[in-house]
């Protein structure tokens, strides 16, 4: 028994110990499984950490790289896109991604700025760049429909968006917004953010800030907004197009009377005052297109300025940078232009006359002061005056004089106006006048003033086809052109633009300058990154251009030009191809130079057209009112003191001459063109010593080669070269050996009772 109890106390202690041992076991399993969580919990709350440290540290990197150091965010302004302005101060185009005139707080009508506060962001003056309650809203809005849809944003916030960042809905971004707002809400205070909200803000339809807005939806100023107008512009910037009141005037109305309930609400206008506007119709102003390239001022002279900045700056820059381009046109001369060409287009329709062009520059310096580049930019942008190469016809002729001239040729150097043929058959060509006819031995002269053709070809084949095209390269024609004997009558195309700085060549004396539009360029904040500085170079003597002017004169007062004369000394050359398809006029006064051109875009002919019908008169127009406003600018920029309070000493010093217009020497009584220089003794420049020998009868120039033993000297008439009568108007002295003297009076102007003989 004690053994069995024994046995049994044993088995039992046995069943203790090893039970102990089991819980033992137990409590170390499980000591084991905590110790096992608590470091998998430090493991993954080590690796959460460094995940959320690395999104941290992510967001940080791209925050920074938009983010603005402190000192940078006085710098924050809307952009206003780049800015095109006249030598007069007119803005001619603003081009912008962004269209917006930026306006100041004060100018913006309080209702305006509380329907805004109400619309977008109630608690506005109460946060400091994020609203807890906003961000709640749009997380449980968000939640409920399953997407990004909402992002809680403040007005800081969204200025910071419009200002920094992209408009993409993401975390990334969102978090870089609300950073963005807090650092906005340090440095700005809630009137200068509100602001710039205003300025910044898209409103739809092309319009950028509240300005451009109240002018597009309503074409009044802001301080004429009514308030039903005012909320109604505030709550389109939530959903721009689609709350349109173009496109959608019932969501507009809809969306305008909950603004002007929130702005109840809110306090800032009455009960009555939301009802009475909730009444008030809708009155749009007429839709038109977005603000762009349709509302410059000068079109084509503005988008050809814009081209050349775009090419030397970038389009970031022009449509991003907000520059200002400070140009070279006269907008008064422009208007003129333009106004001038639609008219003589318009009236010369009935003969097929669709387009025309007209550039005047100054030709001392090449700026640009009208550019006309079509009669419809909105129809079509092609610039004639820059991109066109039209067939210049007899405007050519110039060029092949200036190469006769300046090599010997006198205006009085004789050319048989005969019929002529160059090249073999089948590539035989014969050129031929415009009137059909043959005057015989004529004086260059002559033949510039009446664009004889035969003539102009024989004396380009003299001179040399090569030289020729030197020439009118040395004097501004930048095409490729070829030696062909049709080179004189101009079968090559050229600019406008190139004609008109070609001519200018002569108009200062020889001396050759680019022409150019842009004056300086700034950036936003005044730094000038562009200004122009003349480069001159002379190309001809300025006897040469002195003579080619005497002969260009002669075409306005006498000529194929008459219909361009002025009431002051200039010169000019017209010129109409034999199809008809071009008609030009060239021509300058010692103030300003022109080229004006009209045709056909699709090169068609038109009726009979020719320099002198349309291009000629046009010139006169414009110059009768363009040469005046430049005076009077020149007048205003420099003004010349008056006699009375020039020294004296200087006043005793000066006198006159009387100058012969197309000689340039001293006038005789038979000059028909004499103007009054006025000189100061021992100063340049000084009087010419010899008389004309153009007009009137005169012994041998000092100087000149003594006649030959032998020789007679007669005064012949300088366009027939036969004995001058009393009415021929160019008279020089010319020495003949007796077999070779003319006998014969002048047929072309018989003296008084004589009959004149046709050629």
């Amino acid at each position: 028994m004690w053994a069995t109890a024994g046995w049994q106390e044993a088995a039992a202690g046995g069943i203790m110990v090893r039970g102990m041992a089991t819980s033992n076991v137990e409590r170390a399993r499980k000591r084991l499984l905590a110790w096992r969580l608590i470091r998998f919990g430090i493991g993954a709350t080590l690796v959460l950490a460094a995940a959320l440290g690395g999104v941290a540290w992510g967001t940080y990197v791209s925050i920074a790289s938009v983010l603005p150091r402190p000192d940078q965010l006085d710098l924050i302004t809307p952009n206003e896109g780049t800015r095109v302005i006249s030598a007069d101060g007119l803005v001619l185009a603003r081009v912008a991604e962004e269209y917006r005139e930026v306006v100041p707080l004060e100018q913006i009508p309080k209702a305006l700025q509380w329907a805004t506060v109400a619309a977008e962001d109630d608690t506005f003056y109460q946060h400091h760049g994020l609203s807890p309650k906003g961000i709640m809203r749009a997380i449980y809005q968000n939640v409920r429909g399953g997407r990004f849809a909402q992002g809680g944003s403040t007005i800081t916030q969204q200025l910071a968006r419009n200002v920094y960042l992209s408009r993409r809905k993401t975390l990334s971004r969102k978090l870089q917004e609300m950073t963005l707002a807090l650092q906005l809400e340090r440095r700005y205070t809630k009137d200068e953010i509100l602001s710039m909200y205003l300025n910044q803000v898209c409103y739809g339809n092309g319009a950028w800030g509240v300005r451009v807005a109240a002018e597009t939806y309503f074409d009044k100023p802001l301080g004429k907004l009514t308030l039903a107008e005012a909320a109604l512009l505030a709550g389109l910037p939530k959903r721009p197009a689609g709350y349109s009141p173009y496109d959608y005037p019932e969501r507009a109305l809809v969306r305008r009377d909950y603004v002007l309930n929130r702005m109840h609400r809110l306090g800032y206008i009455s009960a009555d005052q939301a009802e009475r506007a909730k009444e008030e119709p809708l009155k749009l102003a007429k839709r038109r297109p977005p603000r762009g390239i349709s509302d410059y001022r000068a079109p084509y002279f503005a988008n050809y300025v814009l081209r050349q900045v775009v090419d030397q700056f970038g389009e970031a820059l022009v449509y991003r940078g907000g520059l200002q381009i400070q140009t070279t046109l006269n907008w008064q001369m422009e208007a003129t232009a333009e106004e001038i060409m639609r008219q003589q287009i318009a009236r010369f329709r009935g003969r097929h006359v669709t387009e025309g062009a007209l550039v005047a520059l100054l030709p001392g310096t090449g700026a640009i002061k009208a550019m006309v580049g079509g009669v419809n930019y909105r129809r079509d942008q092609f610039n004639v005056v820059t991109q066109a190469h039209r067939q210049a016809g007899s405007a050519f002729k110039p060029f092949v004089y200036t190469t006769a001239i300046d090599n010997g040729w006198k205006p009085e150097s004789v050319i048989s106006d005969s019929p002529v043929s160059y090249g073999d058959p089948p590539y035989r060509w014969t050129p031929k006048n415009a009137d059909g006819r043959f005057r015989g031995r004529i004086p260059l002269r002559t033949a510039l003033k009446l664009s004889v053709n035969v003539v102009a070809v024989k004396l380009a084949h003299e001179v040399g086809l090569q030289r020729v095209i030197d020439y009118a390269h040395r004097m501004g024609i930048n095409e490729e052109l070829h030696p062909y004997h049709s080179l004189a009558l101009g079968i090559f195309g050229v600019t406008p633009l190139e004609m008109a700085s070609s001519f200018g060549t002569i108009a200062t004396g020889g001396v050759r300058v680019e022409p150019y539009s842009i004056e300086r360029v700034t950036d936003s904040r005044g730094n000038v990154l562009y200004e122009h500085s003349v480069s001159a170079k002379r190309v001809l003597p300025p006897e040469t251009c002195d003579t080619m002017k005497s002969m260009l004169a002669d075409v306005i007062n006498s000529g194929t030009g008459h219909a361009a004369k002025l009431k002051w000394y200039a010169c000019g050359k017209t010129g109409t191809t034999s199809d008809y398809k071009d008609a030009w006029f060239i021509g300058f006064t010692d103030d300003l130079v022109a080229a004006v051109w009209v045709g056909n875009r699709d090169n068609t002919p038109m009726s009979r057209i020719f320099g002198a019908t349309i291009p000629a008169p046009t010139w006169k127009a414009f110059m009768s009112e363009a040469v005046p406003v430049l005076r009077a600018e020149a007048q205003k920029a420099s003004p010349t003191p008056a006699a009375a309070e020039q020294p004296q000493q200087e006043q005793d010093r000066t006198y006159t001459r009387q100058i012969c217009a197309d000689s340039g020497m001293l006038a005789r009584p038979e000059c028909p063109n004499v103007k009054t220089v006025t000189y100061i003794e021992g100063q340049p420049p000084y009087p010419p010593k010899e008389k004309c020998n153009l007009h009137g009868t005169s012994a041998p120039p000092p100087g000149a080669d003594k006649p030959a033993p032998g020789s007679i000297r007669l005064s012949v008439c300088a366009e027939s070269g036969m004995l001058a009568t009393e009415n021929c108007p160019h008279v020089v002295n010319r020495s003949f050996a007796p077999d070779a003297a003319p006998a014969q009076p002048c047929p072309i102007h018989p003296a008084s009772g004589t009959a004149g003989t046709n050629f």
